[in-house]
């Protein structure tokens, strides 16, 4: 699932769908720990995608990290009501850090 999320953040990318790249980088960063390595790949989209002005970029960077954050608070409410952030600890530390 992670992949195919991935591959769907990329493509919307390409096509300069900045809220549906940031949905599905969330969604990828919910799959898997590893959805963090799509933080640098958005990073170079947005850095890339035309035109380049620094307005253009920061509203492409809001749009993407606003859409991301928005699906990752929205998908993790369910374990954030019933466990806090003991769910990050478990999931994502012990991950990366064990």
């Amino acid at each position: 699932m992670a992949l195919s999320t991935a591959v769907l953040a990329v493509l919307a990318m390409v096509h300069g769908r900045w809220l549906a790249a940031g949905v599905a980088v969330g969604v990828t960063f919910l799959a898997k720990p590893q959805g963090l390595l799509m933080l640098p790949i958005a990073a170079f989209a947005v850095l890339v995608a035309a035109p380049v002005d620094v307005a253009s970029v920061a509203r492409r960077t809001a749009v993407l990290a606003a859409a991301a954050v928005v699906t990752i608070a929205v998908g993790s409410a369910p374990w954030m009501l019933t466990d806090g952030l003991a769910w990050v600890q478990r999931c994502y530390q012990m991950s990366f850090l064990d």
